[in-house]
């Protein structure tokens, strides 16, 4: 793990969930972050693992971003566990580096886009709600980061 990936290249972020994992990407230059796909029916971590190799390949991506859902207090619950389960797994398969980064606020921040849009949480919004916040996690790393 790095504080800070390489450059240039696209780099990859995941909104890790128990039923679906929000892909969004980077442009090559990593200056601006797009909602890309949403995983589904994914068997486990490996099989997870798996696929995002396969992105990875597919998109030249050089780093992966990987939200954390840290709790509001700053403290770590289940799911932050269950997330860094699942990186021990991804970087086994995965030779990239990566970076663990708080995604606390990005779902509601996602919710907030699709409702100014119009949109309603059915399943394929939902799909969509999870790129969206993987695009605001990868957001929070692309403003931060120091060229």
């Amino acid at each position: 793990m790095l504080e800070k990936l390489p450059a240039p290249g696209r780099l990859l972020a995941l909104d890790y969930g128990r039923v679906r994992v929000g892909i969004a990407l980077s442009d090559a230059l990593q200056i601006t972050a797009q909602p890309y796909i949403t995983l589904e029916k994914y068997k486990n971590f490996e099989h997870l693992a798996q696929l995002i190799k396969k992105l990875c390949t597919e998109k030249d991506v050089v780093g992966i971003i990987i939200g954390v859902p840290v709790n509001m207090d700053g403290t770590e619950g289940e799911m932050a566990l269950e997330v860094k389960e699942f990186v021990a797994i991804l970087s086994n398969e995965v030779k990239l580096p990566y970076l663990l980064i708080d995604e606390r606020l990005t779902s509601k921040q996602a919710q907030r886009v699709l409702q100014q849009a119009g949109k309603k949480a059915t399943r394929m919004e939902k799909g969509k709600l999870d790129q969206i916040a993987a695009s605001f996690i990868l957001t929070g790393y692309l403003d931060r980061k120091v060229f």
